[in-house]
C-alpha cells in the first residue's frame, strides 16, 4: 500500500490527494495520524468561521425574495418600450414566432444556465470565470454591457419622471395641439375623426409632444447632439438617487424593494389593455401585431433582433442573473424560478405589445388609414407616444391614470436599473473590497449619471440606438456565444453537469442538455456570423448616423470586446510551458482553489465529489470510505441518496419511473399509424363497415397480444430476440420480426419527411396547396374555396394537385423509379438526425422526451376535428365512417385489413412492446418482501423472505395494487388508441364530406383516391379552408404529424438497436444507432423518388403487414399452446403477484391463435395480386416483394431446423423446451423463481392425486 504522507496540513497517498482525511465530519480518529486528531477541534472553529464569513450578509432573506427579484429585472421597459418598437421594425406579428423559438431554445437555457452558475459560486460574473481562467475577460465584458445598458436606461426613467410631473397639470399637455401644429396634428383627446384632406402628414399631438417639446429633437446630429434639457437633468439625477437608495444597503434592501417593484407594474398594465383594446380600430392593430408575415420568418435580421429583444428583456449576458443568484442558498430550487420568470417574460412582452398595436389601430382608425405601418416611426418614442394617447382617450379623471402609468413605467426600470447597477458593483467590489458599501455604490452612481447626459440631449436617442447597438446587442451576442462555448466545449457539459448535480442533487433533463451542448450555442453561432455577413450600418428612423458616430459605436464595440482579448492573452503568457498548445490547455484549465463553491466547507465536499469522476468513476456515485461517527458523515448529509450509496451497475437501463414506460408505450402506439394509416385503410375497406372488424379484432387479438408482449419483457428484461429462450426452437420469430422493423422503419422516416416538407412549405404567405396552378388546367379546384363549385366530374382539389404533381412527382414505375427529390432527400435526413438525437443515449433519453412525443400531438388533433366537423357537408362524411355495411363484414379481406391495422397501429408483434417493457424493474410490482403464498390443504408454504415476517398483510396490499397498474398500462395505450384513431378518422371523413360537397358529389368514396396521399391532401385541404392564420395551424399540424412519426420511429429503431447490443453488449449505444441510422436514411431515399409511393405500397405489405401477420400467429401459439398457457400464467403470477383474469386467459389460448390462424389460411387461399392506383405492379416488383417476404418468413423455419439439428441425439420433444437461461435475467429473482415453479408442479401433482383418490375412495 502506498504510504501516507502530509504536506502543508493536507494528506497526500500516491502524490495524490486523500479526500477521506480532509473532512472533518467525524469524530472517532481510530488510524488517523496523531497531529491531524490533534488538529481537528481548531480546524472546525476555523471553517465555522470561514463558513460564517461567507454567508453573512449575502444572502436572500426568503426564497422568494430572489424570484421576485428576477421578475423586477426581467420584466421591465425591455417589455414594455423595447418589445413593441423591436417587432414594429421587425414585421409586426411575424416576430412572434422566431421570439418564442429563441426564447425556448436560447433564452430559457442561458437564464437557467446563469442561474446555476451564480448560486453554485456565490461570485460575481467576472470571479466566476475561475471556471476557465483565459475566459474572465467574459465577465469583465458582460459588465460593461451592464453599464451600457443602465446608463440609458437611467434616461428613459428620466422620460417617465418628466411625463409624471407633466401629469399633475389640469390638462395633459400632450393631449391638445398647440398653434404651431395645427395644420399637422391631431389632438389626443379627439375621439371624432379628421375629415379635413391635408397634403402633410398628419401625426397625435402626443407624438409632436415628445419629439419637439420633450426631446427637442434634432434631425440630424451631424453638427453635434446639442447640451442636455435641464429638466430632463433633474429626471436624471432623480433616477440615479433613486437607483442609489435602494442599493446602498446591499442585498437585504434590494430583496425587500423587490416584491413591490415585481408586483405593483402589473395592475396599471392590465388597466392599460382594458382600455385599449375598447379603442375604435385596437382589433386591426392587433391582429397586425399577431398576424405573422411568413416570408419575414427567412430574413436572418429578424432572427438577430429576436436574440437581441430576448438578451435585452431577460437581462441575460450582461450579469445581473448571475450576481442575484450568487446571494441564493446553495441548495436552493433555482431552476423552477427560472421556468417561472421566463414565462411571465413572454406574457409581460405579448401584453404590452398588445396594448401598444392596440392604440396604434385606434391612431390609424383617427388618420383615417388602414396601414398601420405609416402611423409612427419606430424608435423608443414609440412607448412615450402610444401610451401617453392612451391617457389622454380615457374620459374619467386622465390626469390619475397618467400619474399611476409613469409610475409604473418608472418602477420598472428601476427594477431592471438596480439589477444591472449591482452588477456591475459586484465586479468592482472584487478589486475594492474594503470600500464601504455606500461609498462603492455613490461613486459607480456618479459616474452613471455623468455619462447619462449623453442620452437626454436633442441627439440623445440618437446615441441611444447607438449603444443600443453597439455596447449592448453586439456585445452581449458575442459574450453570450463565447459563454456557451467556453463552459460546454471548453470546460465540457458532462463537468458542468456534475457540478449541478452535486448541488441540486439531481442530474439536469435532456432539454437542458441538448440546448446547452447544441442547439443554443449553434443558433448563436449561425445568426452571428450570418449577421457580420450581411452588415449594414444602424441608422434611426431610417436616417443614416455621421461617420463620426459609427467610429463612436465601434470603438464601444471594441472596448467590450477587449476584456476577452487582453485576458486570454494574459493567462496564456502566464501559464506559458513548452509548446504553444499546451500553454493554451494550461490557460483554459479551472484555477486551482478558486473554481467551484465559495464556502470551504462545501468546497472540500465538492472536491470530494469531483474525486469520483477524476478517477474513472461514474459520475454522481460517491465511493470514499469514511470512517463512520455517531453523529454521522457530514458528506454525507450533503449528498443526496442518489449519490450516497454504491449500487452495482445494473445490466439494463430502466426507465426514471413508471410513468416514463407508460408515456413511451402511447408516443409509439399512438402514431402515423392512427393519423395516416387507418383512415385511408378504413376508406378502402368500406369505410364505416370497417369499425365493426377493427374494434372486435382490438379486444380478441390487439389487447391481449399487447398485454402478452409486455409481460413477456419485463418479465425476461431481453429483446425480442433474447426472449426466445423460452422456445429456442422459434427463436426465427424474433429475426423475422427484426426484418419487418427495419422494413417500416425506412418508409415510416420517408413519411416524416414529407411532413417535413410541407412544413417548411407552410411558411409561405400563401399556402401553396391552397390554390390551383396553371399547368393544372381547369379540373382543379381551389382547396381554399369555401362555396359550391359547379365543376365537371373528374375534378381535383388543388391539395390534390399539389401533393401527387408537385411535391411527389408521381409517375408509374413501368420506366424505372427515377430520381429521387433532392427536397424530400434533405428532410429525410433532418428527419434522421432527429431521430438520432433521441436514441444515441438509449432508454434514458427516451423516458424524457416521451412526455412531450406523447402529449403534445393530441392538443393539435383536438383543435383540428373542431375545425372540421364546423365545414359544410362534415356530417354526411362521418355519417358515412360510421354507418357500417353489414355484407362487407362477411369479406375476410376487410377482417385482414383489421388485423394489420390493429398490428400496425398498436406495434404488436413489432417488438417494441416487449423492448419498452423490458426497461421495467422486475420488482415494480413486488415489495421488497416477496411472499409466495398457497393454500393450506396442498400442505406447502413458501416463504422468500427479504424483510420482516410483518410485512405480509402490507406486501400482499401492494401486490393487488401493483397488478392493477400493470393491466391498467395496457388498457389505457389500447383504448387511446382506439380513440386517436376514431378521432383522426372523423377528421378524415369530415374533410372528406366537405371536399365532396364543394365539387357537388353525393359519392363521397369516388372523392379522393385512397393511399398514403389521403392525409397529405384531406388535411391539408382542411388547412387551406382555415380563415384566421392558416399558415400557423399548418405548422402546428404538421408538426404534429413529426412528433408522431418521432415517437414511432424511436421505439422502431431501440428494437432494432437492443438486438443489436444484446448479441454484442461492448458496443456504444451511439455507434449502433448511427449505424442504424445511416442504413436507414440511405434505403429511405428510395421512397424520395417518383416512384417511391409505389415501393411503400409494396414494402408495407410484404415486408410489414404480411410478415407480421404469420409471425404473429405462430407466436402466440409458441407461448400458449407450446410453452403452455398454464406455464406462462404461472410466470406472470410470480411476477405480479396474482393469475390473469380469465378474458386474458381464453384469448390467449383459444380466441386470438384460432382468430388469426383462420383469417391467415382464408387470405392466402383468396390472395390476388397487390395493385397500387388501381394499377399492376410489374413482374419485377412482385418478385422483390415475395424475395422481402421470404427473407422475414425464413428465419422461422430455419431457426427449428437448426435446433432441430443440434438436437437430433435427442427426443424430439427436447427441440420445443426452454433453455436452461429462459427466465428472469437477475440472479436472485431467477432462484426464487425456480422454487416458485418447482412448488407449482408439486401442488398440480398432488390436485390430481386428491382428485383420483376421490373418484375411487370419496372425499371422505
Amino acid at each position: 500500500m502506498a504510504k501516507m504522507e502530509k504536506t502543508e496540513g493536507v494528506y497526500k497517498q500516491g502524490g495524490y490527494i486523500n479526500q477521506a482525511f480532509q473532512l472533518d465530519s467525524f469524530d472517532s480518529h481510530e488510524n488517523v495520524p496523531p497531529d491531524y486528531a490533534t488538529a481537528t477541534h481548531l480546524d472546525k472553529r476555523q471553517e465555522h468561521l470561514e463558513s460564517s464569513a461567507v454567508t453573512k450578509g449575502t444572502e436572500w432573506g426568503g426564497r422568494l425574495e430572489f424570484l421576485m427579484a428576477c421578475i423586477a429585472t426581467s420584466v421591465g421597459l425591455g417589455n414594455v418600450w423595447r418589445f413593441p418598437f423591436t417587432a414594429y421594425e421587425n414585421g409586426g406579428g411575424a416576430f412572434l414566432i422566431p421570439y418564442i423559438i429563441v426564447l425556448i431554445l436560447v433564452g430559457k437555457p442561458f437564464y437557467l444556465l446563469e442561474g446555476l452558475l451564480g448560486q453554485f459560486t456565490s461570485r460575481s460574473c467576472a470571479k466566476t470565470w475561475y471556471m476557465t481562467s483565459a475566459m474572465k475577460g467574459l465577465g469583465y465584458s458582460q459588465a460593461f454591457v451592464a453599464f451600457c445598458v443602465v446608463s440609458y436606461y437611467c434616461a428613459l426613467m428620466a422620460l417617465t419622471l418628466y411625463y409624471l410631473v407633466s401629469s399633475f397639470q389640469s390638462e395633459l399637455p400632450w393631449s391638445i395641439c398647440r398653434p404651431e401644429w395645427q395644420d399637422y396634428c391631431i389632438d389626443g383627446s379627439t375621439n371624432g375623426s379628421i375629415s379635413e384632406d391635408r397634403n402633410v402628414t398628419v401625426q397625435s399631438s402626443a407624438e409632436l409632444y415628445f419629439r419637439k417639446i420633450v426631446l427637442q429633437e434634432y434631425e440630424s446630429i451631424e453638427y453635434g447632439i446639442g447640451a442636455p434639457s435641464w429638466k430632463l437633468s433633474i429626471g436624471l439625477f432623480l433616477s440615479w438617487a433613486c437607483v442609489f437608495g435602494v442599493l446602498f444597503r446591499g442585498v437585504k434592501s434590494t430583496g425587500k424593494a423587490a416584491y413591490f417593484l415585481a408586483i405593483f407594474p402589473y395592475v396599471m398594465m392590465t388597466a392599460l389593455l382594458i382600455r385599449a383594446v375598447t379603442l375604435d380600430g385596437a382589433v386591426d392593430g392587433i391582429l397586425f401585431f399577431v398576424t405573422p408575415n411568413w416570408n419575414a420568418l427567412w430574413k436572418p435580421t429578424v432572427w438577430y433582433a429576436a436574440i437581441t429583444q430576448c438578451f435585452f428583456s431577460l437581462s441575460v449576458c450582461a450579469g445581473p442573473i448571475i450576481n442575484y443568484s450568487s446571494y441564493n442558498n446553495f441548495e436552493h430550487r433555482v431552476d423552477r424560478d427560472v421556468m417561472i420568470v421566463t414565462t411571465l417574460d413572454t406574457f409581460t412582452s405579448l401584453m404590452a405589445g398588445c396594448t401598444i398595436f392596440g392604440i396604434l389601430g385606434n391612431l390609424a382608425y383617427e388618420m383615417k388609414t388602414k396601414d398601420i405601418s405609416k402611423v409612427v416611426r419606430g424608435g423608443t418614442g414609440l412607448a412615450f407616444i402610444s401610451y401617453p394617447d392612451a391617457l389622454s382617450r380615457f374620459t374619467f379623471v386622465p390626469q390619475l391614470f397618467s400619474v399611476l402609468f409613469f409610475v409604473m413605467m418608472f418602477v420598472l426600470g428601476i427594477g431592471s436599473a438596480v439589477a444591472l447597477c449591482g452588477a456591475v458593483l459586484n465586479v468592482v467590489r472584487d478589486h475594492l473590497p474594503n470600500m464601504k458599501q455606500w461609498l462603492l455604490v455613490l461613486c459607480v452612481t456618479s459616474c452613471g449619471f455623468i455619462v447619462s447626459l449623453v442620452y437626454i440631449t436633442p441627439g440623445g436617442q440618437w446615441f441611444t440606438t447607438l449603444i443600443d447597438y453597439y455596447g449592448g446587442t453586439f456585445v452581449a451576442i458575442i459574450v453570450g456565444v463565447l459563454e456557451m462555448i467556453t463552459i460546454f466545449w471548453v470546460y465540457g457539459l458532462s463537468n458542468f453537469l456534475n457540478d449541478m448535480e452535486f448541488m441540486l442533487g439531481r442530474r439536469l433533463g435532456f432539454y437542458w442538455r441538448s440546448c446547452w451542448l447544441v442547439i443554443t450555442p449553434l443558433l448563436m453561432i449561425v445568426i452571428l456570423i450570418y449577421t457580420c455577413a450581411t452588415y449594414e450600418p444602424v441608422t434611426y428612423d431610417g436616417a443614416p448616423f455621421p461617420d463620426y458616430a459609427y467610429a463612436i459605436g465601434w470603438f464601444v464595440l471594441i472596448l467590450g470586446v477587449s476584456p476577452i482579448v487582453w485576458w486570454a492573452g494574459q493567462r496564456i503568457i502566464t501559464n506559458r510551458m513548452s509548446t504553444f498548445t499546451e500553454s493554451i490547455k494550461a490557460a483554459f484549465r479551472p484555477e486551482e482553489g478558486k473554481w467551484g463553491p465559495k464556502n470551504p466547507k462545501i468546497h472540500r465536499e465538492w472536491e470530494a465529489f469531483n474525486n469520483v469522476t477524476d478517477t474513472g468513476g461514474t459520475p454522481g456515485i460517491f465511493k470514499l470510505s469514511v470512517p463512520s461517527s455517531p453523529g454521522g458523515n457530514e458528506l454525507e448529509s450533503k449528498i443526496p441518496t442518489s449519490v450516497k450509496v454504491e449500487e452495482e451497475k445494473p445490466a439494463r437501463a430502466q426507465w426514471g419511473n413508471g410513468v416514463e414506460f407508460l408515456m413511451s408505450c402511447v408516443a409509439f402506439s399512438v402514431g402515423l399509424g392512427n393519423v395516416w394509416r387507418f383512415p385511408y385503410t378504413a376508406y378502402e375497406n368500406g369505410g364505416g363497415a370497417f369499425l365493426i372488424p377493427y374494434i372486435v379484432v382490438l379486444f380478441v387479438i390487439g389487447k391481449p397480444f399487447y398485454y402478452m408482449e409486455m409481460i413477456l419483457g419485463q418479465f425476461t428484461s431481453r429483446s425480442c430476440v433474447q426472449i426466445w429462450s423460452v422456445l429456442p426452437a422459434f427463436q426465427g420469430i424474433g429475426y423475422g420480426v427484426a426484418v419487418s422493423v427495419f422494413s417500416v422503419i425506412t418508409y415510416y422516416c420517408s413519411l416524416m419527411a414529407l411532413t417535413l416538407y410541407y412544413m417548411v412549405a407552410s411558411c409561405q404567405s400563401v399556402l401553396p396547396w391552397s390554390y390551383c396552378w396553371e399547368e393544372w388546367g381547369s379540373a382543379c379546384f381551389n382547396s381554399s374555396s369555401t362555396g359550391e363549385q359547379s365543376t365537371r366530374n373528374g375534378s381535383r382539389s388543388s391539395a390534390d394537385f399539389y401533393f401527387r404533381k408537385y411535391v411527389l412527382n408521381e409517375t408509374g414505375i413501368e420506366d424505372g423509379l427515377g430520381l429521387p427529390s433532392w427536397k424530400l432527400v434533405l428532410t429525410l435526413l433532418v428527419s434522421w438526425i432527429f431521430v438520432y438525437v433521441v436514441i444515441c443515449k438509449g432508454v434514458k433519453s427516451t423516458g424524457k422526451a416521451a412526455y412531450f412525443l406523447a402529449l403534445f400531438p393530441y392538443v393539435i388533433m383536438i383543435s383540428l376535428l373542431v375545425r372540421a366537423v364546423t365545414l359544410d357537408g362534415a356530417v354526411d362524411g362521418i355519417v358515412f365512417l360510421f354507418k357500417p355495411t353489414w355484407h362487407k363484414i362477411l369479406e375476410p379481406s376487410v377482417w385482414y385489413a383489421a388485423v394489420t391495422q390493429s398490428f400496425f397501429s398498436l406495434g404488436v408483434c413489432f417488438g417494441a412492446v416487449t423492448m419498452y417493457s423490458s426497461y421495467n424493474s422486475f420488482e415494480h410490482n413486488v415489495s421488497r418482501c416477496a411472499y409466495i403464498y398457497f393454500p393450506d390443504h396442498f400442505n406447502i408454504g413458501i416463504i422468500v423472505e427479504l424483510g420482516d415476517p410483518a410485512k405480509f398483510k402490507r406486501v400482499k396490499v401492494f401486490v393487488r395494487e401493483s397488478t392493477e397498474d400493470s393491466c391498467r398500462d395496457c388498457m389505457i395505450v389500447t383504448s387511446l388508441d382506439l380513440c386517436t384513431s376514431l378521432m383522426a378518422g372523423a377528421t378524415i371523413f369530415g374533410i372528406l364530406g366537405n371536399l365532396a360537397h364543394e365539387i357537388g358529389s353525393d359519392d363521397i368514396g369516388s372523392v379522393v383516391r385512397a393511399g398514403t396521399g389521403l392525409a397529405f391532401v384531406s388535411y391539408p385541404e382542411a388547412l387551406a379552408k382555415f380563415t384566421v392564420v392558416p399558415q400557423l395551424f399548418a405548422v402546428l399540424f404538421f408538426l404534429m404529424l413529426f412528433v408522431l412519426g418521432i415517437g414511432t420511429t424511436v421505439a422502431f429503431c431501440n428494437v432494432i438497436i437492443s438486438i443489436i447490443k444484446d448479441q454484442f453488449p461492448q458496443l456504444h449505444q451511439w455507434k449502433v444507432a448511427a449505424g442504424v441510422v445511416i442504413l436507414g436514411f440511405s434505403i429511405g431515399i428510395v421512397y424520395c423518388t417518383p416512384g417511391g409511393q409505389y415501393i411503400l405500397n409494396l414494402v408495407d405489405y410484404f415486408g410489414g403487414t404480411f410478415i407480421i401477420v404469420f409471425l404473429a400467429s405462430f407466436e402466440m401459439i409458441a407461448i400458449s399452446w407450446v410453452y403452455g398457457v398454464d406455464n406462462f400464467m404461472d410466470d406472470v403470477e410470480f411476477m405480479i403477484g396474482r393469475r390473469p383474469f380469465f378474458y386474458w386467459r381464453f384469448c390467449w389460448c383459444y380466441l386470438t391463435p384460432l382468430f388469426l390462424f383462420t383469417i391467415l389460411i382464408y387470405f392466402l387461399i383468396d390472395m390476388t395480386p397487390l395493385t397500387f392506383n388501381d394499377e399492376y405492379y410489374p413482374t419485377s416488383a412482385y418478385a422483390a416483394g415475395w424475395m422481402l417476404l421470404a427473407l422475414g418468413i425464413l428465419p422461422f423455419p430455419l431457426g427449428i431446423i437448426i435446433v432441430g439439428f443440434r438436437n437430433k441425439d435427442k427426443p424430439w420433444s427436447n427441440m420445443f423446451e426452454p433453455s436452461a437461461d429462459w427466465g428472469p435475467k437477475d440472479l436472485k429473482k431467477y432462484n426464487e423463481w425456480r422454487d416458485f415453479k418447482h412448488s407449482k408442479r408439486i401442488s398440480r401433482a398432488c390436485a390430481k392425486k386428491s382428485k383420483l383418490i376421490a373418484a375411487l375412495f370419496g372425499k371422505d
